[in-house]
């Protein structure tokens, strides 16, 4: 385990890795997220990622008290030139099961090539950025404006999450507010603003993460309907980890407790990013199943009109969505939008 690890976390992270162990092998494993920063909460779960062929996507269990969502990848993925994501994560994370040594190995590569690794991600986040406003711009060209404010929703975490990265920083979706305050990018141009409008921030009550949460049955009904359980795809694993009860449970928790310290404003994103990124992964198995080409953006549009025809009377997905869609308030945002990333894609991390 890394000796830079703060000894208070160590005793419980032993206790993880042998859980780990027992449900999975000896396999090389990282502890990441919100329990390696100073961003955390006493009922945050344990993030960890396990490196093995023989699983993929996400699992989360209970262990004790505690959830531990399980991200597997196998160590080839840290080959990968353009696996950035999986870089930063390990230049930041603490190693708690390396049984050969490999993964000190790769974590030692990657520090060596210090702030590279946060540029080299910062500009492949622009790029993800550039990709969800052309999908913005012509799901209101189609009037498909669900859709278009679903990319604004993207947009804004995307924004959080490269000025973060400037700051060699990794985003956490319970803590976001946090961080926000503590980067001082997000202070530069009133960069703070277009994301809280992004996000739809100025709409969020104190119930707001509950209305989010009541598309899971539509989730579920969905995912079960095209077959999520019996796919052996990376997608599929992780939109059934993503809508499990483990999981629900977990943010469940979580928002509760940001109500309870007054910050709305956090159970508002942990929901939204829940909601994004279920949506886009129930997309791609729809998708899939149907053997159909995936037209990004009209995806909300084209979920939606599924849900009318498989669960009529769930509760619609756009439904997660709180701001007021309109051609007019859509418009402003994307104009908004293109200002903000073509400034991020100009600036040099």
């Amino acid at each position: 385990m890394d000796a830079a690890q703060p000894s208070i976390v160590q005793n419980k992270v032993e206790e993880v890795k042998k859980f780990l162990v027992g449900e999975f092998g000896d396999n090389p494993s990282i502890l990441v997220g919100c329990r390696t920063s100073k961003w955390s909460w006493p009922i945050c779960g344990y993030d960890i990622i396990v490196f093995t062929n023989r699983m993929s996507g996400y699992q989360p269990k209970i262990h004790g008290d505690d959830t531990v969502n399980i991200y597997f990848h196998s160590l080839s993925e840290l080959d990968d030139p353009k696996g950035y994501e999986l870089q930063t994560l390990l230049s930041k994370g603490f190693i708690i099961n390396d049984p050969d040594m490999s993964l000190s190995a790769y974590k030692k590569q990657v520090t060596e090539k210090g702030g590279k690794i946060f540029s080299e991600a910062y500009e492949d986040r622009v790029l993800r950025l550039l990709n969800s406003l052309t999908y913005a711009e012509e799901a209101y060209g189609l009037e498909a404006y669900t859709s278009s404010a679903f990319w604004i929703l993207c947009i804004g975490y995307d924004v959080a999450v490269s000025l973060n990265l400037l700051e060699k920083t990794l985003t956490s979706p319970s803590h976001l507010m946090q961080q926000a305050k503590e980067n001082p990018v997000f202070k530069e141009g009133n960069y703070f603003v277009h994301v809280a409008n992004f996000l739809g921030l100025e709409h969020v009550t104190t119930t707001s993460h509950r209305r989010i949460f009541s598309t899971l049955e539509t989730f579920q009904k969905m995912a079960d309907f095209y077959g999520a359980r019996i796919l052996q795809s990376t997608a599929a694993h992780t939109i059934s980890g993503q809508l499990s009860h483990v999981r629900m449970r977990e943010l469940d928790r979580k928002c509760d407790y940001a109500v309870e310290q007054r910050m709305p404003l956090n159970a508002h994103i942990i929901s939204t990013r829940w909601f994004t990124d279920s949506t886009l992964e129930l997309y791609r198995i729809v998708c899939s199943t149907e053997n159909i080409s995936q037209f990004k953006p009209k995806i909300l549009d084209e979920l939606e009109k599924r849900r009318k025809n498989l669960a009529p009377s769930s509760a619609s997905l756009s439904n997660a969505i709180l701001q007021e869609i309109n051609p007019l308030y859509l418009r402003r945002n994307i104009e908004e939008a293109r200002k903000v990333v073509y400034w991020l894609k100009r600036a040099k991390p």
